[in-house]
Parts: C-alpha cells; sequence; structure tokens
C-alpha cells in the first residue's frame, strides 16, 4: 500500500502541470494497483470481527476509493474533472456523514469555492455544481457556511493578530 500511495504523490504533482500520454499510461498504471489494493483490503477487512478494526479498515478502504476516483477523474479533460471532482467530493462527504459519522455533527473545512451553496455565472455556464450546491439539493436543506480568508496578513491586520 505504501508503494501505491507513494505512486501516487508523484503522478499528484504531475497532474498539477498538464497531463500528457506518459503520465496517462502511468496513471492507468496506479488505477490498477489501486484496484488491487482494495480487493487485498477487503478481503483484510472481512478477517476482522472486531467493530473498531473494521471501522479503520472501511475508513482506509474509502481513501483508497477516493484515490482511484481522482486518478479516473483526471484521466478526462480538465473542464469534466473539475466538474467531476466536485460531485465526487460531495459523495465522499455524504458517505462520511451517513456511514463513518453517522448521526453525529460534523464540520467540513474546505474553500468557499467547494461549498457555496449558490453558483457564481461562470460555473452555471459551465455546469459546474459545488459540494454546497449538492448537499443544499439532496441531503441537508439547511447547513451553515463559514467563509475563511486566503490572506493571512489581513486577518493578523484587521484582528490585531500581529
Amino acid at each position: 500500500m505504501r508503494t501505491v500511495e507513494e505512486h501516487y504523490f508523484e503522478l499528484q504533482d504531475e497532474m498539477l502541470i498538464k497531463i500528457t500520454k506518459s503520465l496517462k499510461k502511468r496513471m492507468k498504471v496506479a488505477i490498477q494497483e489501486y484496484e488491487n489494493v482494495l480487493k487485498f483490503i477487503e478481503i483484510k477487512r472481512k478477517n476482522y470481527t472486531n467493530p473498531e478494526v473494521q471501522r479503520m479498515f472501511l475508513l482506509i478502504q474509502r481513501g483508497m476509493q477516493n484515490r482511484l476516483q481522482w486518478l479516473q477523474v483526471n484521466l478526462k479533460s480538465y473542464l469534466s474533472s473539475g466538474i467531476q471532482r466536485e460531485f465526487n467530493m460531495f459523495q465522499n462527504l455524504e458517505w462520511l456523514m451517513n456511514h463513518y459519522y453517522k448521526n453525529e455533527k460534523i464540520i467540513v473545512w474546505a474553500h468557499n469555492f467547494h461549498i457555496r451553496k449558490r453558483r457564481a455565472l461562470i460555473a452555471k455556464l459551465l455546469g459546474i455544481r459545488s459540494v454546497g450546491y449538492w448537499l443544499q439539493k439532496s441531503i441537508l436543506k439547511t447547513f451553515m457556511q463559514l467563509g475563511f480568508m486566503l490572506v493571512v496578513e489581513n486577518l493578523q491586520r484587521n484582528y490585531g493578530l500581529n
């Protein structure tokens, strides 16, 4: 699993720049590696009866599925991968709320772009729906979102946090 993860992060750095044909080939290899890891995790998870160990395996399995999805999404164009990414993040959050943190209150720390409820004009034109949009339309009719400033200097100056 460690080797697959190291491979993923090497690819991740390259994916931020440009997805070339050779990178796509290596991404497809990594996808196969993750599929094998997921099969291995499923076999291991079934061997344990302790609920805490089962829960740990479930979370690890979901993390590996997320990596697999991210690689698959990035094989598409940047626009379609951006659209799919928001929905995948929503599905992951939904899974966490319904399976891992069921009946618990949770705080989601995310960039404003991802958690906003309303869509900007450019997002509407491109067909991009945020995690906040999906949350509002499905499982959470009301939720509170808090905005965070990205510029630390302004926060320090405005609130005397020097």
